[in-house]
């Protein structure tokens, strides 16, 4: 059983989230635009994109339509879960597992789009590569550095992350040198692994339960903010759920937790 045989609310969720990853990834995937910033480097380094230039306008209404279809497939996948609705073979933990993280990885080697936070990132990770201190020196302070210069929004805010993300933020640093696009490759490939290393942590620990793939794994929501966006909020997430994993499993009755939908 397929697509064909499921219920309404699964048809709704699985046409919402697919069309918003979709429209997630193609965002990426054009190029530099009014939501997508330009990274400078070599055009052979990842991260990559068509280079279509593509007009302001159009990759907002993406960007708006992408959200819009996401919380509507969201929600009527949820509603689905709660009310039970049969959903054909649509109801897989292990695909939807394998789908998110596939999307995921698949947006590490895209230009990241709707922030431009990640080339503070690299900006920070330059400073400390270069042996500064981030949480006191600004990337204004290393005006003529191809990484540090290339800084939009927080020029003159010195690090505000902790010492986690700025160890991995000088490790890509360290990777990617002076080249921008390979210090924010770098950085999205640490992003993608823990988005799907949370992906792999909720579906151990949930036995495989549903709400888990789709609050997280399949969240389109999440997809574009965290994944697309690539923020450092990723780091955090893996290190808070790895943390309650470990706490549970410690604890009396510690073990897999399962629940309606889980199957």
């Amino acid at each position: 059983m397929g697509f064909e045989r499921a219920a309404w609310p699964v048809r709704v969720w699985a046409g919402g989230v697919g069309g918003s990853l979709a429209l997630t990834v193609a965002i990426g995937l054009l190029g530099p635009s009014a939501m997508v910033p330009a990274l400078d480097g070599e055009a052979w380094q990842p991260p990559y994109s068509l280079g279509v230039r593509p007009d302001g306008h159009l990759v907002v209404a993406m960007a708006a339509a992408a959200i819009l279809l996401g919380a509507v497939g969201l929600g009527a996948g949820l509603l689905a879960l709660r009310r039970r609705v049969p959903a054909g073979g649509l109801w897989d933990a292990r695909r939807l597992l394998v789908l998110g993280c596939a999307v995921a990885g698949v947006l590490a080697f895209l230009l990241p789009s709707g922030s431009a936070d990640h080339l503070n990132y690299a900006a920070y990770g330059r400073i400390g590569a270069l042996g500064h201190d981030p949480y006191a020196t600004t990337p204004a302070m290393l005006p003529a550095d191809p990484v540090a210069g290339a800084v939009e929004e927080w020029v003159n805010t010195p690090s505000v992350y902790g010492p986690v993300a700025t160890a991995v933020q000088v490790a890509a640093s360290l990777a990617g040198g002076e080249s921008v696009r390979l210090t924010v490759f770098a950085l999205a490939l640490a992003n993608a692994a823990a988005f799907a290393g949370t992906a792999l942590l909720l579906h151990r620990f949930t036995g495989g339960d549903l709400r888990a793939a789709l609050l997280w794994t399949v969240n389109p929501l999440v997809v574009y903010q965290l994944a697309a966006g690539m923020h450092v909020d990723t780091l955090a997430v893996v290190a808070v759920v790895a943390s309650l994993v470990v706490r549970h499993r410690g604890g009396p009755g510690g073990g897999p937790c399962s629940g309606p939908g889980s199957r």
